[in-house]
């Protein structure tokens, strides 16, 4: 607050001084503490209406956002751009944040749940998920059948390109001719023509407007995740029955569990190293240009499009993303 009354008092001062001299002014930009951006990250946040899954009530939580891990190397985004209420316009904050080199992320460490907090109950599966399966198309099976080709490897041909039609079907029951389980059945090939899709994120992909087959095709081309699904169906809105044409998805392409993600991620202490950043040179968010600068063997050196030189000023408090190393590598 005692900032904020600063700046104001400034920003008059200049504008009195404006107003009684046609002499440039020195511009004036608020200073924040990276620090209180921190904070502000980490801060306890109160959501109202919120659902609970497994009992499909609502209610109000307490959330606050922490770290699994911390990786080795880590972007930093300010939010220098944003959206003004009411008019929906996005604006450049022209404010100068004391980034330092060196910073500690270790009080943002997730230690499980604490004293007085409760951990939801886990959606029950076999309520929320149905496995659909992939059905080949008799119309291509029949004509690679009439070609004299393989039962069972006409049918994988048809799952593997998407039931796109013979000529497509029939390239890769010859490319794949010689697999060691081609002619096995369907069902004997480890199940690699189901998919588990939740039922939550199909309501929730209809409630957009879109038909349940198309939200099912999306859902089956993109392994159940739904995001990307709700992409796909947005890109695709002139022409949604290519969704479903499409539409073929298999087992070994589901996308990885969090369990499994986490065993894969590096983790160490929670210190870091300034190492990058990107400048945004310009006032409006519709021009400008952008800069960055990196650290090179000590030294800040500035790469502006072609042009590489030392850095002689570095302006640590203007940029717009940070990269930082981990100090224990």
């Amino acid at each position: 607050k005692e900032e904020l009354k600063a700046f104001e008092e400034r920003e008059a001062k200049k504008q009195k001084m404006v107003t009684e001299s046609s002499s440039p002014v020195e511009e004036v930009r608020p200073l924040v503490a990276f620090k209180s951006c921190l904070e502000n990250f980490g801060c306890l946040e109160y959501i109202e209406n919120f659902e609970f899954d497994a009992k499909s009530e609502k209610g109000m939580i307490s959330k606050r956002q922490r770290m699994m891990n911390f990786p080795k190397y880590l972007l930093v985004q300010l939010g220098r751009y944003v959206v003004t209420p009411g008019e929906w316009v996005a604006k450049k904050l022209d404010a100068e944040v004391d980034v330092p080199e060196i910073i500690d992320l270790n009080f943002l460490r997730a230690n499980g749940p604490q004293i007085g907090e409760c951990v939801f109950e886990e959606k029950n599966e076999e309520k929320v998920a149905e496995k659909v399966k992939i059905v080949p198309s008799e119309a291509i099976v029949s004509q690679l059948l009439e070609m004299g080709l393989n039962s069972n490897g006409s049918q994988k041909a048809a799952l593997a390109t998407n039931n796109l039609g013979a000529e497509a079907a029939m390239e890769w029951y010859f490319s794949h001719s010689n697999d060691p389980d081609f002619e096995l059945p369907i069902d004997e090939t480890e199940g690699k023509n189901e998919i588990e899709i939740d039922s939550n994120g199909i309501k929730e992909l209809m409630s957009y407007g879109f038909q349940e087959k198309y939200v099912m095709a999306a859902l089956k081309t993109n392994a159940g995740n739904q995001q990307k699904a709700a992409e796909l169906l947005f890109n695709s809105m002139d022409n949604l029955e290519s969704i479903v044409a499409s539409s073929q998805e298999t087992s070994k392409n589901k996308p990885p569990t969090s369990e499994e993600i986490y065993c894969e991620l590096s983790d160490g202490d929670g210190k870091y190293q300034l190492v990058g950043f990107v400048s945004h040179i310009g006032k409006q968010i519709c021009s400008g240009h952008y800069v960055a600068h990196i650290k090179r063997d000590g030294k800040w050196v500035i790469y502006d499009d072609t042009k590489v030189a030392l850095s002689e000023a570095t302006p640590f408090r203007h940029g717009y993303m940070y990269l930082y190393s981990r100090l224990d590598g």
